[in-house]
């Protein structure tokens, strides 16, 4: 019996120190395994800081990107609009003058359109018979109404040459339609309508009844402007208005005068010419207008080629340089006023068959031209400017 006492107590014993010693092992662990989670979570979540961007981090450096890249927009813009002023003020200096001369023409640069160009010294020359050189160095440039100018150093060999502008041209070199404004060395100023090749209108107006400075001789220097306003085409020579054109007001036609210079006034006898028919006070009459128009354009160009002969005849014959030079040159004008008749009747002409035509030309192509009637012609353009009224779209 009490060996059985005393070997319970000792079991007792043993088990309870067997609990003991097994929470002293469990205590030991966790422990262990707190210390390890201590260590590794921290780290974990240095790790994840490190490698996850800082959205405020992210936020600062987009707006000090932004700054640098305005700041950099802002020195850009800023040098441009320092070069669009500089610019600006170099073409307002540029076409001081220009602007100084507007108002004579009736064009305030204040209130109606803006500078189109400067033209460097142009030099073009014709050569041959009924021949025309064509040139600009803007040939891109198109407008419907402007002002354009230049001062005019010619030399042809006889005075049916001369120099002027292109305007309101269609581009087309087989079958143009423009305007052209011919200033020739003899004294006159033609006005040109061509429509799909033809001749369609034909002014000529005799510069030395109104313009006094109008110089006729070689390498002299003569200005020509023209203002385009719509369906107005104001010409004028040294500043001297001539004449504001409608482009569809009826052609004239042109009378020749077969009377020679005083150099060869007693060596040859011109033919009388016969009176020209008289227009229509209205538009029915255009039919028998254009008909009486017809033979008289056949008589008067027969008169001018037997006459034309005959002079052929005597500068063939002539044995003095300068009197053969004068009667060449005297040949050339009769050739000249037959062209102007011939051109003229085929103004007319077209005016009547094509009653509804529209010669107001819109936005176009312009350009310096040199023409010769016969020999050469020689323009040299300076000083010239264009002023844009209206570029027409």
């Amino acid at each position: 019996m009490f060996k059985r006492s005393l070997l319970f107590a000792f079991l007792l014993s043993l088990a309870l120190l067997a609990a003991a010693c097994s929470d002293a092992v469990r205590d030991a662990a966790v422990e262990a395994t707190a210390r390890a989670l201590q260590t590794t979570i921290p780290m974990t979540a240095t790790q994840r800081a490190t490698l996850i961007p800082n959205p405020y981090d992210q936020l600062r450096t987009a707006q000090a990107q932004a700054t640098a890249v305005a700041a950099e927009a802002q020195a850009t813009m800023t040098a441009v609009s320092r070069l669009q002023a500089q610019q600006a003020n170099a073409t307002a200096q540029a076409f001081a003058p220009v602007i100084a001369e507007l108002p004579f023409f009736g064009v305030d640069p204040n209130t109606e359109g803006h500078p189109g160009w400067l033209h460097p010294p142009l030099t073009l020359t014709a050569k041959g018979y009924h021949s025309y050189n064509y040139g600009t160095d803007y040939p891109q440039t198109v407008v419907r109404d402007a002002v354009l100018s230049s001062k005019i150093t010619w030399n042809t060999r006889y005075g049916t040459g001369g120099c002027g502008f292109v305007l309101r041209a269609n581009g087309n070199e087989q079958n143009p339609s423009q305007y052209v404004v011919l200033m020739t060395r003899g004294g006159w100023l033609l006005f040109i309508i061509f429509k799909d090749g033809q001749i369609a209108n034909l002014r000529p107006i005799a510069i030395r009844d109104k313009d006094s400075k109008y110089d006729w001789h070689n390498d002299a220097t003569n200005e020509l402007t023209v203002v385009m306003r719509n369906d107005h085409i104001a010409v004028y020579t040294n500043r001297v208005l001539h004449k504001v054109f409608d482009p569809n007001e009826m052609p004239s036609l042109y009378v020749p005068v077969a009377a020679p210079p005083p150099s060869v006034a007693g060596e040859v006898s011109p033919p009388s010419l016969p009176p020209p028919p008289q227009p229509p006070a209205s538009g029915d009459g255009l039919a028998p207008y254009l008909t009486a128009v017809e033979a008289y354009r056949a008589q008067v160009a027969t008169l001018l080629d037997n006459y034309l002969r005959r002079l052929d005849s005597m500068i063939a014959q002539e044995k003095k340089p300068s009197k053969r030079a004068a009667l060449e040159g005297y040949r050339a004008t009769i050739l000249q006023e037959r062209s102007l008749l011939n051109k003229s009747a085929s103004a007319i002409q077209f005016y009547v068959q094509h009653p509804n035509a529209d010669l107001n030309f819109g936005a176009g192509f312009l350009s310096f031209v040199a023409a010769a009637e016969s020999s050469y012609a020689t323009c040299n353009f300076h000083d010239s400017w264009l002023w844009v009224l209206d570029e027409g779209g």
